[in-house]
């Protein structure tokens, strides 16, 4: 009895591999490949000027740049956006709610006061994005955000795609992304007034506790 019990288990291991050779291997033939005329580089921090590589890209735009971006303080990267900006490229950024800032010489005030539109997306807990599109077939993503530390300080990567298929897909996600976000100027609007139904709520609290 022994012996065919073991073949049995047997027979039923290799029935099961068959059968989640059957699931998996449809999903591996239907992932995407890159296009035959495809290229891409990549650039690592310490030791790589990633941020210089990322303003040449800006530099060679020639008619849109999307961005979406989870922090933005480096100045050369926003300096690049400003100067595409000026010779006619249709520059547009998409940032995380703490980039919001009320600060005079934050980064999205640098940027909106170029003339470059921002959204806010502001539904996420986090908008932890790093990309950038230029021209509707680079694509630059990775690790790095956009930031002095990025570039200085921490151990970052960046991959720049050269890849129009696997560009268009990311698009499609900025476009998604920039329809949950709202305009800069909205999104301080409702936050200012937020704080002032908050100051209410609080003088209200205050009153009662008084009078009680």
């Amino acid at each position: 009895m022994k012996p065919h019990l073991s073949i049995s288990v047997l027979e039923k291991i290799t029935l099961f591999m068959c059968l989640l050779s059957c699931l998996i291997m449809p999903s591996l033939a239907l992932a995407d490949k890159f296009a035959s005329d495809a290229s891409y580089s990549v650039c690592f921090t310490p030791g790589g000027e990633c941020a210089t590589r990322i303003v040449n890209q800006i530099n060679k735009a020639e008619h849109r740049i999307q961005v979406l971006a989870y922090s933005f303080t480096n100045k050369s990267i926003a300096s690049a956006l400003v100067k595409a900006k000026h010779r006619g490229v249709n520059v547009e950024v998409i940032l995380d709610k703490t980039q919001s800032s009320q600060e005079k010489y934050s980064s999205s005030t640098y940027l909106h006061n170029a003339g470059i539109p921002i959204w806010i997306d502001h539904m996420p807990t986090i908008s932890h994005n790093k990309v950038m599109i230029i021209d509707g077939k680079t694509t630059i993503t990775g690790s790095f955000n956009f930031t002095q530390s990025a570039q200085k300080k921490n151990a970052e990567n960046v991959l720049i795609i050269h890849d129009k298929d696997l560009t268009e897909k990311y698009m499609a996600n900025w476009e998604k992304r920039r329809s949950a976000s709202m305009t800069l100027k909205h999104y301080k609007t409702s936050q200012q007034a937020n704080q002032i139904i908050k100051n209410v709520d609080q003088i209200e609290k205050s009153l009662t506790k008084l009078f009680q």
